[in-house]
C-alpha cells in the first residue's frame, strides 16, 4: 500500500549538512572592502609626517582599485563557481545504486516497507523528518525527504522547504520537466541533468529529493493514481 504526503497530494511517501547558498558574495567583498579602507587610512596616517602623499595620492589609489577589483572578482568568481547547481547522487547519506542492505546498513531498521508495483519502498521517520527510499531491482532509485522540520536538517542546493517555483528555475534554469496533477494544484519540477526534483502546491515547495533519471521520479500524484 503506498502512503499519502499531507493532504493526499503525492504516492510513495510516508505520513545533514546543506546550507542555503549565495550569502558569501556579498559578506565577503563587504569585509574585503573594508579591511583596505581601513590599512590605507591607518597607512596615512602613520606616515603623513614623512611622506608626501599627495605625491603618492595617485598611483596608490590606482593600485587599492587594482587591488580591490581583483580581489573582488575573485570572491565573485569562487562564488559562483562552488554555488553552481552540479549532479547529486546523494541525499540522506544514501546514495543512488546503493543496495537493499547499504540503506539498511547506514540508516537502520525502517519504520514501514512497501512493495508496490514499482517496486520496494522504506519509509523513515527521523531527525523529526519523514524520508523514504524507493528502489529498482534492490538498489536505490530515489531518496525522498519531507515533513515541516526538514529545513532544519537539509536543504537541496539551497531550495528548502516552503521554497517558489521562481526560486527553482532560477537556480537550476528553465530546462526543466515539469508535471501537473489533474487538479492543478501540484506539479513537480524535475531535472534529470541533475537528478533532483521537487513537489510544490500552492507554489511552495512540499516535498524534494533525488532520483536516477533512467527511472520515473520515484512520486506520483494521489489524484492521478486513483483515476
Amino acid at each position: 500500500m503506498a502512503h499519502i504526503l499531507g493532504a493526499d497530494f503525492y504516492r510513495g511517501t510516508m505520513q545533514t549538512e546543506t546550507t542555503k547558498y549565495g550569502e558569501t558574495m556579498g559578506t565577503g567583498t563587504g569585509l574585503f572592502a573594508v579591511g583596505a579602507a581601513i590599512a590605507i587610512v591607518a597607512l596615512i596616517v602613520a606616515t603623513r609626517s614623512k611622506w608626501n602623499w599627495r605625491k603618492f595620492a595617485v598611483p596608490s589609489l590606482a593600485i587599492f582599485v587594482g587591488v580591490f577589483a581583483i580581489g573582488g572578482a575573485s570572491i565573485w568568481a569562487w562564488d559562483w563557481y562552488s554555488n553552481r547547481p552540479t549532479k547529486q547522487s546523494e541525499l540522506w547519506d544514501v546514495k543512488i545504486g546503493d543496495t537493499v542492505k547499504d540503506v539498511r546498513f547506514k540508516r537502520g531498521i525502517p519504520a514501514k516497507e512497501d512493495v508496490p508495483e514499482s517496486g520496494l519502498s522504506y519509509d523513515y521517520v527521523a531527525d523529526e523528518m519523514n524520508a523514504t527510499v524507493r528502489f529498482k531491482n534492490e538498489k536505490v532509485r530515489g531518496v525522498i525527504l519531507h515533513g515541516a522540520n526538514v529545513n532544519s536538517v537539509h536543504f537541496l542546493q539551497g531550495i528548502g522547504i516552503g521554497g517558489h517555483s521562481k526560486e527553482i528555475t532560477e537556480r537550476f534554469g528553465s530546462d526543466v520537466v515539469i508535471t501537473s496533477s489533474r487538479s492543478g494544484l501540484k506539479r513537480l519540477y524535475a531535472y534529470p541533468q541533475y537528478q533532483i526534483f521537487f513537489g510544490l502546491g500552492t507554489d511552495k515547495v512540499e516535498i524534494f529529493g533525488i532520483y536516477d533519471p533512467t527511472y520515473p521520479v520515484p512520486i506520483k500524484f494521489a489524484e492521478d493514481e486513483e483515476k
